[in-house]
């Protein structure tokens, strides 16, 4: 097991590799009448999960009640954050800062308000995808490895040869090997 500075070291490098190679995710919306092309990159997972803590499931929503929070409030939020840049001549306000009277806020509430249902439901799975499935499929391949590498592990040692007859493993083998070959000999009786 590795040491929480060794741990470190490596999501460190792993961020500064993630930043230099992945790309970000292009997502085309209409607006004004033309066709706007941003690219988005995943927040940080805190952000991620402050954000979707701020955007209660709507009951009556299955795909709210299935994700636990309301997915297109959460990219509403998220979006201005998750920019890595646009294309063309665009340019969107700064990020809203959640205050009264703030200009961003009502340039962004105005953008999200204007967009047509597919391509707010662009974004959403956008930002999902970056957010939300592309860290579990990281955890449940890093937890499939690591079984894989455990069972091998077990499995390498059940079939030693090196296992002392005078072990508890060894004499559980040797009465496995046994007690299979009187059961195979005993019908032929």
């Amino acid at each position: 097991m590795s040491t929480f500075a060794e741990l470190r070291a490596k999501q460190e490098q792993i961020e500064a590799e993630r930043s230099e190679t992945e790309k970000p995710m292009e997502v085309q919306v209409t607006f004004g009448g033309e066709l706007i092309t941003f690219h988005v990159k995943p927040v940080a997972g805190t952000y991620w999960a402050s954000v979707t803590a701020r955007c209660p499931a709507r009951a009556e929503s299955p795909i709210d009640v299935r994700y636990g929070y309301n997915p297109d409030a959460a990219a509403r939020i998220a979006l201005p954050s998750s920019l890595a840049r646009l294309e063309g001549d665009f340019e969107l306000p700064g990020i809203p800062k959640k205050k009264e009277g703030d200009e961003n806020q009502a340039a962004w509430d105005f953008f999200f308000d204007s967009l047509s249902a597919p391509d707010l439901k662009q974004i959403t799975a956008a930002l999902w995808v970056l957010n939300q499935y592309n860290p579990e499929q990281l955890t449940e391949s890093l937890k499939k490895a690591s079984t894989a590498d455990s069972t091998v592990k077990r499995d390498s040692l059940e079939s030693s040869e090196s296992v002392s007859s005078d072990s508890t493993a060894g004499n559980r083998a040797a009465r496995r090997r046994t007690s299979t070959t009187k059961k195979a000999a005993s019908p032929a009786q």
